[in-house]
């Protein structure tokens, strides 16, 4: 079983790591930046490290119901 891969789009930079996870039948699933700024004016935390935005990408996956894009690639970005 292959781990489902969660990220952030970022510009034009998520691009080519969405079509090595689709041609590597990665299930993938792009969140639009919008989503985890929201997310994160609701933590009290405040904290603005990769490490806090890689913990909030992973609480988002799974409290929410975010779906794989179908198709020949996944490149664009979860909208609600």
């Amino acid at each position: 079983m292959r781990p489902s891969i969660v990220m952030e789009a970022t510009g034009h930079y998520y691009s080519p790591v969405v079509q090595f996870l689709d041609e590597h039948q990665y299930l993938n699933i792009v969140i639009n930046p919008l989503i985890l700024h929201i997310a994160k004016k609701t933590d009290l935390r405040r904290l603005k490290t990769d490490a806090a935005d890689a913990q909030l990408l992973g609480a988002l996956f799974y409290k929410e119901e975010f779906e794989p894009k179908t198709g020949p690639t996944n490149a664009q970005p979860f909208l609600p």
